[in-house]
């Protein structure tokens, strides 16, 4: 099952894009997505220690790219 065909939910009150409308993912990690600041904000005690960890990944694999010929 590719990402595109993933139900999005708000990882922190479970609301699909259906209900809440455009989901905003996780800035810096990219892993979550969001229905509102408030959400965000909530969840974030639960998500901070994946989120900086999935954040350095992201970091590193951009910093290390090899640039086009």
């Amino acid at each position: 099952m590719s990402t595109e065909d993933e139900v999005s939910v708000c990882a922190n009150c479970g609301k699909g894009e259906e209900e809440s409308g455009k989901l905003k993912s996780c800035t810096a990690c990219k892993l979550v997505k969001y229905c509102s600041r408030e959400c965000q904000i909530a969840h974030r005690p639960q998500h901070k220690r994946e989120c900086r960890r999935r954040a350095a990944e992201l970091h590193d694999e951009k910093l290390f790219k090899q640039p086009p010929p």
